[in-house]
């Protein structure tokens, strides 16, 4: 916040410089969060699920407690921001003036358009399209929802404990482990957040330095502290290819082909292949995933890999990507249907899905390649199915 707050253009080189190392310092320490609770969350899963089938026979029934003693304990920058446009909308249905506002949404939520440096700050065209799409959308119902959904759910934990006889250990894990699906989220979205606030640090610096802002991050750290960028074709070339290995306590970098070369040399070394989870189709054509919510739709594909395809969803398509982030909101928004590749019923889509009461299916394994862009399917997130009707 104190930088997009900042005249920049006012500081000298040097205070430029100052501010990239303690942003970049500051990242450092927040990214040594960044992996360790993933390798948690089949601990959490698997605790419960083996828990509740001491207690519960009905795999129907399993599977909507294990749902309801997941929910985080807590709401993420993504709820808020839903919160705040929706409010937006509503204004906007009344005409109201929401100019200011929107000034303000765009101080606190701009940088949710970014996935650990990949994608833009969301803008003020954007977010005007967003409201006078979500003011067609029955913006009171749905922000209703939204804002009964953090209740609803701890009266549903109480609930569910209650019935199933749980005892004061197990309530305590409940508590450790909605917190841990909260955390889960917090950590990206404080990560992602914390370099998309240097976006316009590097602006100022590429402008000084002949760069535009993409070509600014994709420069290493100590040639941004010392204004001793690489030429232009260089920077070309590591967009397209690079390569950072850990090794010994030290960072060893390569780009283009030189990185394609150690790339294979490390598979080669390890004896290791890059495959992807078979996807198991049956004679129906179907594609079997995890149910993440409920609901049956048709529609048509739209392959999202990262936030650089977001704008390709058009109202009605089925979002199918290996996983959705925060970024990917104002496309779920348009979507009628979620499924992905990854993820277990903690994960993003999961949670979303939930919250904007939209099918989805997760887990699939390869959906994103066995699907095209532009092929008709039925989600069928009654049965955890994706049916191709028709191949474009």
């Amino acid at each position: 916040m104190v930088i997009k707050k900042t005249n920049l253009s006012r500081k000298t080189d040097e205070e430029l410089k100052s501010l990239v190392v303690k942003g970049i310092e500051d990242l450092v320490n927040l990214c040594s969060y960044l992996l360790f609770p993933i390798s948690l969350q089949c601990y959490f899963e698997e605790s419960i699920k083996n828990w509740l089938s001491q207690k519960v026979k009905d795999p129907k029934f399993k599977d909507n407690y294990f749902k309801i003693l997941t929910t985080p304990s807590k709401q993420n920058s993504g709820y808020f921001e839903q919160v705040a446009i929706l409010k937006l909308a509503i204004l906007y249905n009344e005409n109201r003036g929401i100019k200011n506002k929107i000034d303000d949404y765009l101080l606190e939520f701009d940088t949710l358009g970014v996935k650990y440096g990949v994608g833009e700050l969301w803008n003020k065209k954007e977010v005007v399209e967003r409201i006078k799409y979500l003011s067609k959308q029955s913006p009171k119902k749905r922000l209703y929802h939204i804002l009964s959904i953090l209740k609803q759910a701890d009266d549903k934990v109480e609930i569910t404990l209650k019935k199933l006889n749980a005892d004061k250990n197990f309530r305590k894990f409940i508590v450790i482990t909605r917190l841990y699906v909260y955390l889960r989220t917090y950590r990206t979205d404080i990560i992602s957040g914390a370099f998309a606030n240097m976006f316009p640090l590097f602006k100022e610096i590429g402008k000084r330095n002949a760069l535009n802002l993409r070509s600014v991050i994709e420069c290493l750290p100590n040639e941004i502290i010392s204004f001793n960028f690489p030429d232009k074709k260089t920077i070309t070339e590591r967009a397209k290819t690079n390569i950072i290995r850990g090794v010994d306590g030290k960072l060893y970098f390569a780009f283009g082909e030189k990185a394609i070369k150690v790339h294979k040399k490390l598979l080669k070394n390890v004896n290791q292949k890059v495959i992807k989870k078979k996807v198991k189709i049956t004679e129906n054509k179907e594609i079997k995933g995890v149910i993440a919510n409920k609901g049956i739709v048709k529609g048509f594909v739209k392959i999202v890999l990262d936030n650089t395809g977001l704008k390709k969803i058009s109202e009605g398509d089925i979002l199918v990507s290996s996983m959705t982030t925060p970024d990917f909101v104002p496309a779920m928004e348009k979507a009628s249907a979620f499924i992905t590749d990854e993820g277990g019923i903690l994960c993003h889509a999961a949670i979303v899905s939930r919250e904007m009461q939209k099918p989805c299916i997760i887990g699939t394994g390869s959906a994103t390649s066995i699907l095209k862009d532009g092929d008709l399917v039925e989600v069928n997130a009654n049965q955890g199915l994706v049916k191709i009707l028709k191949k474009k």
